[in-house]
């Protein structure tokens, strides 16, 4: 592609406990900087899009409209899975990741997995956001990281393979870490 770099910057990481929970931060992130550039996330495979697709089968959206309305009734407030519908829709932004994030601690707790994104589909959709809007490529700049690193040096694999994704797509990470030393060096001696 001869487009344009998509610049995306990424401020802290400290909440991030899981590869789930990075590929969720990095799909917002790159939402919010396609919005502010004045450009549609028209990725394929998008957590809302999965979402919506899911709610569309009748029994699915049975179930889900139960589970909110009894054993998340504190996190949805009593809404049905048409109010859910009706604002993955409409809602923009952090009130949008916010919503999509409780539906997928729902997910999480009942294992319904298209409610899990995980690396494999991130790529997936990023390619598609590549190739939709002719970006050149996209870099993901994210200053104090360290805090995802000290949370995970003991399970690093998914962000290694994203990590590894720029040497087959035009998709970098430029991580801002201010603490290097000690968190590879207590991995380190831990594996002796």
């Amino acid at each position: 592609n001869s487009g344009r770099i998509l610049t995306v910057h990424k401020y802290a990481s400290s909440g991030i406990r899981s590869d789930m929970e990075l590929v969720n931060m990095i799909q917002q992130s790159i939402s919010e900087a396609l919005q502010e550039a004045g450009l549609a996330d028209t990725g394929t495979g998008s957590m809302k899009d999965a979402i919506l697709e899911w709610l569309k089968d009748g029994p699915n959206k049975k179930y889900f409209d139960a589970l909110i309305k009894d054993r998340y009734f504190s996190k949805f407030g009593g809404a049905s899975a048409d109010d859910v519908i009706k604002k993955l829709n409409d809602l923009t932004g952090d009130e949008l990741w916010t919503l999509i994030n409780r539906i997928m601690d729902v997910g999480k707790q009942e294992n319904i997995g298209v409610f899990k994104m995980d690396v494999e589909k991130l790529k997936v959709w990023i390619e598609d956001i590549i190739n939709q809007h002719h970006l050149k490529g996209i870099l993901l700049i994210w200053d104090e990281f360290s805090e995802y690193l000290n949370n995970n040096k003991n399970d690093l694999t998914g962000f290694q393979t994203i990590v590894e994704w720029s040497q087959k797509m035009p998709f970098y990470m430029l991580i801002v870490e201010h603490r290097g030393n000690n968190i590879f060096e207590e991995k380190e001696k831990k594996k002796k």
